[in-house]
């Protein structure tokens, strides 16, 4: 048996995110009003689509598309994508979710979900609604973060650890299905977000409480 993990840690104006599977991680720019996927699938046809050997329509279709080249509970020791550079600003959004939500509703649904309410509680409500009207046919968990300009205490903030961080981390209806790693040597170039120290960001909003937090009911077990 296998699973998957996408984890955010977010203080302030700075995340870092661990991810391992395909299940995904979206940044929604409130100011831009566009989205950008986080995570990078770790599936089968996803390795073909970065090959250049299937286009996505075509890995939409891939009677191999819930097949998993890493996941946890395959092996002992695992790969982990971890990113540290992401900077968010207030009125951005974070989401969160299982495939179960991206197998019904596309990034620019997800989007226009995430950006109609200030409510992350009623953004991930909305987003399991609309995948279980589709069918609902996986699990569907979502959690979403809003980032929200606030006050704080300047003399505890100086006082928090900077996060300096070093990681050394070595059918539609069908569950995921994760195989064995050693199939494939897949690398896949982590291309950052955000190359923009956040220190030295204007728009980076360093007066901002960590953010609200929401996750919507999950969709129970598979129909």
């Amino acid at each position: 048996m296998g699973t998957t993990v996408t984890l955010v840690f977010a203080r302030f104006s700075d995340v870092i995110l661990a991810h391992v599977g395909d299940s995904r991680a979206y940044y929604v720019d409130g100011s831009e009003q566009s989205i950008n996927q986080l995570t990078a699938d770790h599936s089968f046809v996803q390795a073909l689509v970065d090959a250049g050997h299937i286009t996505e329509a075509e890995a939409a279709e891939h009677p191999m598309k819930n097949v998993l080249y890493r996941a946890l509970g395959q092996a002992e020791d695992l790969d982990v994508d971890v990113t540290q550079d992401v900077h968010i600003h207030a009125g951005d959004r974070l989401v969160l979710c299982s495939d179960g939500l991206t197998l019904h509703v596309n990034p620019d649904e997800i989007k226009a979900a995430a950006l109609e309410a200030s409510d992350p509680n009623i953004i991930a409500d909305k987003l399991i609604e609309m995948a279980n009207a589709r069918g609902g046919k996986d699990n569907v968990s979502v959690i979403v973060i809003v980032a929200e300009e606030g006050d704080y205490d300047s003399d505890a903030t100086e006082a928090l650890v900077p996060m300096d961080l070093d990681f050394t981390i070595g059918g539609d209806n069908e569950p995921t299905i994760p195989i064995n790693p050693d199939y494939f040597n897949v690398t896949r170039v982590k291309k950052p977000l955000d190359d923009v120290n956040g220190k030295d960001d204007p728009q980076a909003t360093h007066e901002m409480s960590s953010g609200t937090y929401g996750e919507g009911r999950d969709s129970g077990s598979c129909e």
